[in-house]
């Protein structure tokens, strides 16, 4: 006797309300009310397992959703990452190509520095250093004039002296040599000063 009677109850359910038939104690107000009152349990668990169902769903939807956005976030990272190594190591190159060029750069610079030196403090600069180089040989012929004029007296002082002590030959020689290179020297001396 599995009868189904409409509502999906099988007829045990509702063999139990029949046996209130037999009873003297039978109300069927009783009867409506139960069965109203299982149904209601029946479908209010239906709504919940429902609810239930969506809030899994739902908790599905956002874990996936979650994983992808996750996901992205580690793509945009990993992408972002690339970029920043790419431009480190373009940075690198460049710095490398630089320093390469660093030499040829010092050596313009510093030509360009002798360049400007020489076309516009050098003449100044090398007017000064010819005054005081000229100045500086006119001091030494100066005192090369007081030298030579002191040594000139000197040797004529001693030229007499000389004359009295008896020379012999190679001594006379060497006598005559120091009188001409006096003689040249104050020659040359003359001839610097003019």
């Amino acid at each position: 006797m599995n009868e189904s009677h409409g509502l999906g109850f099988s007829n045990k359910r509702i063999g139990r309300h029949k046996s209130y038939a037999f009873d003297l104690n039978f109300k069927p107000e009783e009867v409506s009310t139960n069965c109203t009152d299982d149904a209601n349990s029946i479908l209010t668990k239906i709504q919940n397992l429902e609810n239930r169902l969506n809030s899994c769903d739902l908790i599905y939807k956002l874990s996936s959703q979650t994983q992808l956005v996750r996901s992205k976030e580690r793509k945009e990272k990993i992408q972002s990452l690339k970029k920043a190594l790419n431009s480190y190591k373009h940075s690198i190159d460049e710095a490398e190509k630089q320093e390469l060029q660093l030499p040829n750069n010092i050596n313009k610079t510093i030509r360009n520095e002798i360049d400007t030196f020489i076309s516009t403090e050098a003449p100044t600069e090398l007017k000064d250093l010819y005054a005081e180089v000229h100045e500086l040989s006119h001091n030494i012929q100066e005192l090369m004039k007081k030298v030579t004029l002191k040594n000139k007296k000197e040797i004529e002082n001693l030229i007499p002296k000389l004359s009295l002590i008896d020379l012999n030959e190679e001594e006379s020689q060497l006598l005559n040599t120091i009188i001409q290179n006096q003689k040249e020297l104050e020659s040359l001396t003359k001839n610097g000063s003019k």
